[in-house]
């Protein structure tokens, strides 16, 4: 059953343990693959003292792993960035690609938004910041 339609998750410190485990584990793997991929695809390149390919590893990493799995935009989106990279082109200022970011790349993380349960999709609409954790309150000791 999907995460988004089971109607009670109990918790369990295994579950919270193995969740822990995949997330580290995912997260070494991504880290190894941008380093021996996305890194050497955009090596350093300094134009007026801006390394545009850390500026553009960035970017596609965005495009990687933070937009729907739409393989077609995904592709054209690191295409453009790509291109960006070999005419020396710095895409943080460049009106080009924030045109083409707003009508392609924006959708997409909106998109992957809206994949989430209900928790996640609401979660943009408040505040981006995460707020304190109040480690001295027990839940058994919340009064609701």
């Amino acid at each position: 059953m999907s995460y988004n339609t089971e109607g009670y998750y109990k918790y369990s410190k295994e579950t919270e343990r193995v969740g822990a485990m995949l997330r580290s584990t995912v997260q070494d793997a991504s880290r190894i693959f941008k380093k021996e991929t996305i890194d050497t695809i955009f090596k350093t390149k300094k134009v007026n003292d801006k390394d545009i390919g850390e500026i553009s590893a960035r970017w596609a990493w965005k495009v990687v792993g933070s937009l729907k799995n739409d393989h077609e935009k995904q592709v054209k989106l690191l295409m453009i960035i790509w291109m960006f990279y070999k005419k020396g082109i710095n895409i943080d200022d460049d009106k080009t690609w924030h045109l083409i970011w707003m009508k392609i790349g924006l959708p997409l993380f909106s998109d992957k938004i809206n994949d989430l349960p209900a928790t996640g999709k609401v979660a943009p609409m408040d505040s981006l910041e995460k707020p304190q954790k109040d480690e001295g309150i027990d839940i058994d000791d919340e009064n609701w």
